[in-house]
């Protein structure tokens, strides 16, 4: 069936100890999911080699402006929000994180030549860590970046932050609460 999830309160959490891939809300075809409220989801596995998602995504879009989502996974990947041919909005409440202790972390995992994603960022914040030293802890994993209100105070930092990670972020904005003098200082500052 197509149709749209909301997800506007609420505690969703998973924890398991499998080999199959853990998905605090697998979101298939089902048109737009929006996270927007005091709502958290949760995804952990403390002993299998499964992947944990907080978000599974393919198709549509994901629209998440409040709230925060968790993974972490003991030898597992670890994708807060896994884009499949779609597009993620992350906005100013919003919140990822994601741990891994032996594998790759991904704070959004989409886009590339075999699943085209577009992420979108008008703030919020994303975290993601590994402790193994030849895996990746990569907060966007997307070819294409987007960020809305870029020469903001707040989200310049982000803008600042995806450039000193390789990232070439497209900024939009409309000046209305900020000078296009920004620009200079994130070019001045990283170069």
């Amino acid at each position: 069936a197509y149709g749209t999830i909301n997800i506007t309160g609420g505690h969703i959490k998973v924890s398991a100890k499998t080999r199959n891939d853990i998905f605090g809300v697998n979101a298939n075809d089902d048109g737009n999911l929006t996270i927007n409220g005091d709502v958290t989801i949760e995804a952990h596995n403390d002993t299998g080699t499964s992947n944990v998602f907080g978000v599974y995504k393919y198709k549509y879009n994901t629209y998440a402006k409040q709230g925060s989502i968790i993974v972490d996974s003991t030898n597992g990947q670890a994708i807060a929000i896994h884009n499949y041919s779609s597009v993620v909005e992350i906005e100013d409440g919003m919140s990822l994180s994601a741990d891994s202790d032996a594998n790759n972390a991904y704070g959004i995992l989409g886009g590339g030549s075999w699943f085209p994603g577009t992420t979108n960022m008008s703030g919020g914040s994303i975290t993601a860590t590994t402790n193994a030293s030849d895996k990746l802890g990569i907060g966007i994993s997307n070819e294409n970046v987007t960020v809305t209100g870029g020469t903001g105070y707040i989200v310049s930092h982000t803008v600042i932050e995806l450039i000193n990670k390789g990232y070439d972020p497209i900024i939009f904005d409309n000046l209305y609460n900020s000078k296009l003098e920004v620009l200079d200082r994130i070019k001045k500052i990283t170069g």
